[in-house]
């Protein structure tokens, strides 16, 4: 797995949602579908949207150090694992402002026990929302299954993505393929530009 790292002239342009910063781009959406589910007697509780740079530099180096002190890991191994679980600054998805991460909001419950993840999982997509780091797919992504953080790709890319069971991963060279087979890429602009990780 290819970690990719953000070019230094990367930026976000934000709009908080519920209080929580996420790319102005996806903000309709992520409104619609909490609204949405809501609706349907669905609490879709928000954890967090956009982390910068440095606040996920942060996070990442403060789970190597509890790694290391709490359950023994040598550095090379805890850095290993923190990139899988937190990820480094400039690394990390989380500064596309484009990852939405959901806490349950029935109290105790693991979130892929929630009635939240239920709804998730069966309509997400149609509001072009994927989730991002599958179970079957850490192999992949690099990153351990979790199932509370989904991304926007758009509701074509998102609806494709299911019908293909792909990840984003896999979708985006399906898409890196499609594009060279027919020597056009203007098809494929708006996906890579969701992309911007990846590419």
């Amino acid at each position: 797995m290819q970690i990719h790292h953000f070019s230094e002239d990367f930026v976000v342009q934000l709009e908080k949602y519920e209080g929580v910063p996420f790319e102005e781009r996806i903000v309709e959406a992520l409104e619609r579908m909490v609204e949405d589910a809501r609706n349907a007697g669905c609490t879709l509780k928000i954890a967090s949207g956009y982390v910068s740079k440095e606040d996920q530099d942060a996070q990442y180096h403060a789970k190597i150090q509890q790694l290391m002190e709490q359950e023994g890991y040598s550095q090379v191994r805890a850095e290993d694992q923190a990139q899988k679980t937190i990820g480094r600054g400039g690394y990390n998805e989380h500064q596309t402002g484009m990852l939405v991460e959901f806490a349950a909001s029935e109290e105790g419950v693991p979130f892929e026990q929630s009635q939240a993840y239920q709804w998730l999982m069966k309509n997400s997509v149609n509001y072009g929302f994927v989730l991002r780091y599958p179970e079957n797919k850490t192999s992949i992504t690099g990153t351990d299954y979790t199932p509370s953080c989904f991304r926007y790709v758009g509701t074509d890319n998102a609806i494709k993505m299911r019908e293909y069971s792909m990840c984003l991963e896999e979708y985006a060279q399906y898409v890196r393929q499609q594009a060279a087979k027919l020597k056009y890429r203007k098809n494929c602009a708006g996906l890579l530009a969701f992309l911007v990780v990846l590419c």
